[in-house]
């Protein structure tokens, strides 16, 4: 059986939406022939895994992005979209799988050709919007808030199947849209990626034991409100009580200024601009730290910590979507003291209690979140 597969969002391992589009289509093509219409692909696997045929390529025009803003259209990509879009032939599908809730355009399509539509939620877009509007503070993010409003209702209307991330995303959708929601059609599957290092082992933390400088490992999206908040607020509050006996490495795409301007007033912490692979940054991490107490959706960079095996402290909101065991498979921390609290409980672990934490984290890693799991789930959702 053939699938439309429709994203705006290139699959890949370097976002968290890029993440989560690689997870639907390498869980989709172990079953089914996929069709993709989305952005250039520059992931070999994915690129040998789907038929590309329709391209998309953002509006380099500023004026005609705006105009196409005003029209009612969040994404750059729309003008590339409809000129191509004729190029489908919707009789070779029974299903359209869409990425993203805010493309009513798409949803709306879909259904004018009768197709089954399955719509993946990343966020609640309005939420995840309202968060860029009230950081922004601008009238261009004002406008997209408003127009996501209007948007995320009409295509969640119109999906047969609403597939979301976590069971808070999903009550938060029933709460925002009662009436917009088919009874029974949301469904859970979890943030799942593919196993960065197969043969996993705990001997990584023998070769870590003679460092005596421990590591610290923060990762994310630099630029994202939420994520740079919260990396500002552990260098306030936690930072200072324990910068003796740790070094801080923050690693993740485009870092605004402010987070630039503060690294450098601190010698023991490093900011890694847009690294090219993250997997050696995981392996000499000793604890991986998330301190996000805002956002949307579910964090991928969890999913990837767990992995590795890497004892984590987080939020309560960070751990949404995982099933932490406090002091099991992770310490859940929401205030400075408790993130000094634990941060020194680790350091004075002994190499068995670390290796026992180690080897919690990757079992939670392999029962739910590895790529296998969301294979099963979502090939069952769409048995005919």
């Amino acid at each position: 059986m053939k699938i439309l597969f429709i994203t705006f969002e290139s699959p890949g391992n370097f976002s968290g939406g890029g993440i989560v589009v690689r997870q639907s289509l390498l869980s989709l093509a172990k079953k089914f022939e996929i069709d993709y219409i989305g952005p250039e692909i520059q992931d070999k696997e994915i690129r040998m895994s789907v038929n590309p045929i329709v391209i998309l390529t953002n509006e380099s025009n500023k004026i005609l992005k705006g105009l196409s803003l005003i029209k009612g259209i969040t994404t750059g990509m729309y003008n590339s979209w409809s000129r191509q879009v004729n190029k489908i032939n919707w009789d070779n599908y029974r299903f359209v799988y869409l990425e993203f809730t805010r493309y009513d355009f798409v949803a709306n399509l879909a259904k004018e050709n009768k197709k089954k539509l399955i719509v993946r939620v990343h966020n609640v877009e309005t939420d995840y919007f309202f968060n860029i509007m009230k950081r922004k503070r601008t009238l261009v993010s004002w406008f997209k808030y408003r127009l996501i409003q209007k948007q995320e209702p009409k295509c969640i209307s119109q999906a047969d199947t609403i597939i979301c991330l976590t069971e808070q995303d999903k009550n938060r959708l029933l709460e925002l849209y009662p009436n917009c929601l088919k009874k029974g059609n949301v469904e859970i599957v979890p943030v799942c990626i593919d196993d960065p290092i197969h043969s996993f082992s705990t001997t990584r933390l023998d070769s870590l034991s003679d460092n005596k400088e421990k590591i610290i490992l923060i990762t994310g999206s630099m630029w994202y409100g939420p994520n740079v908040d919260g990396v500002i607020w552990f260098i306030h509050h936690v930072w200072p009580h324990i910068h003796l006996n740790f070094k801080l490495i923050l690693a993740g795409s485009r870092p605004n200024e402010q987070l630039k301007k503060m690294v450098q007033s601190h010698n023991n912490i490093e900011l890694i601009t847009n690294p090219v692979d993250m997997k050696p940054l995981f392996n000499k991490a000793d604890l991986y730290v998330a301190p996000i107490f805002t956002g949307a959706g579910m964090k991928v960079k969890i999913a990837e910590a767990l992995a590795f095996g890497l004892s984590i402290i987080g939020t309560s909101h960070a751990f949404i979507g995982y099933n932490l065991e406090h002091g099991i498979n992770g310490f859940r921390a929401d205030s400075p003291e408790e993130f000094r609290q634990y941060i020194l409980k680790y350091l004075e672990m002994d190499a068995r209690e670390k290796k026992k934490l180690s080897l919690k984290s990757r079992r939670l890693f392999e029962r739910s979140h590895a790529l296998n799991k969301s294979e099963e789930q979502i090939i069952e959702l769409l048995k005919e």
